[in-house]
């Protein structure tokens, strides 16, 4: 699904290329998109009449109907993976979903974080590594459970319906809406399935998840090109969302990330440094939900705030204070403060759209 090449990422993961450019005039491309029973397609957009902010946002319109979580995706996969009679192809494309979860190997490192950050799907179209990614691998393993079956992808996935209550599904993570992880999908007996039966299902949590991932793309392109409106000399400032999957004891959840960076600027104006946050929401056991919020300044200055839902969690963490200050210490930054609350944070105001057409707005 090619909406249009992604930005540059953050940090480590991809480097600003200095060049503002200008958006391709054309309707996207979305011959990898998730499959539908309508038949959305190029076609049914025609470049001569359609411009395409229209296109993209009538597959996001779309897409805001049919996405749901990754959770149960990796619950289906695992399930299937253990299955005896499972065709060689998807048995190796089951496998490759289940390494990129972090922690599938040992304790995640900071290299781990960075390559997961690669390999979520959202810098699909403009990714030069071999390796491939999370949505790749889901568009790969949607059509090779149709072939399994004997029937095309866009049956397969129509006829599996949706098994999550939509009020049940979680929210994408875009403008309006809060970041939320996603605890392991436990809720279905997957084991009364039968192989086929099951293949089936999973073929519809990935076309579901793929549509979610669209809508994380979608929130990184917008804010790229906030970012080119503005006329900035330097990269552009914005944020980004996705997910991770992480490996746990009981199986795997999501976490939700979102990076931002924000200018500092003297009161004349003259760019003085950048501000970097990064926001983690994750629900694993024994902990429950739990959002991190950390924030870097200008003169290697950190802050970090914790929210738990859990009292167990709070104590925990509370006990873990100390020791999370001397690891950033050690890594050569100033620690303002390390907050921890009980709850859940509250969604900033610049979280939220400042025009009712912002097309990611979720937050009526």
């Amino acid at each position: 699904m090619a909406i249009v090449s992604l930005p540059a990422g953050v940090g480590e993961v991809q480097q600003y290329s200095g060049q503002q450019g200008k958006m391709p005039h054309r309707t996207p491309a979305i011959s990898d998109a998730p499959v539908t029973g309508s038949g959305l397609a190029a076609e049914a957009l025609p470049n001569a009449i359609v411009p395409t902010t229209t296109a993209l946002d009538m597959a996001v319109a779309l897409a805001l109907g049919r996405q749901d979580g990754l959770a149960a995706v990796f619950a289906e996969a695992e399930q299937l993976a253990g299955r005896s009679d499972v065709p060689a192809a998807v048995k190796t494309l089951l496998a490759d979903l289940a390494a990129l979860r972090l922690g599938d190997s040992g304790e995640p490192t900071a290299a781990d974080v960075v390559r997961a950050l690669r390999l979520s799907g959202l810098f699909h179209e403009s990714a030069r590594q071999g390796t491939p990614d999370l949505k790749g691998l889901l568009i790969a393993l949607r059509s090779e459970l149709a072939t399994w079956v004997g029937t095309r992808a866009d049956t397969i996935v129509a006829a599996a319906g949706v098994p999550t209550a939509r009020l049940q599904r979680p929210p994408p993570l875009g403008h309006g809406g809060p970041l939320r992880g996603q605890a392991v999908d436990d809720e279905a007996d997957l084991s009364t399935l039968d192989d086929v039966a099951l293949a089936r299902r999973l073929a519809g949590s990935a076309d579901r998840a793929l549509w979610r991932l669209f809508l994380h793309q979608a929130e990184h392109l917008a804010s790229e090109e906030a970012g080119r409106s503005a006329g900035e000399a330097v990269a552009p400032a914005g944020h980004l969302v996705t997910e991770l999957p992480v490996a746990g004891p009981t199986g795997t959840s999501i976490v939700g990330l979102r990076v931002e960076t924000d200018d500092r600027r003297t009161a004349d104006g003259e760019f003085i440094g950048r501000v970097h946050r990064v926001e983690l929401a994750f629900d694993i056991a024994p902990l429950g939900p739990v959002t991190v919020r950390v924030g870097l300044m200008p003169g290697h200055r950190v802050a970090v705030g914790l929210w738990c839902d859990g009292d167990d969690a709070t104590v925990r963490l509370d006990g873990e204070r100390e020791a999370m200050s001397l690891g950033l210490t050690a890594a050569g930054l100033t620690v303002a403060g390390i907050d921890l609350h009980h709850g859940r944070p509250a969604e900033p105001d610049e979280h939220r759209t400042t025009g009712k057409s912002h097309r990611l707005d979720v937050s009526v």
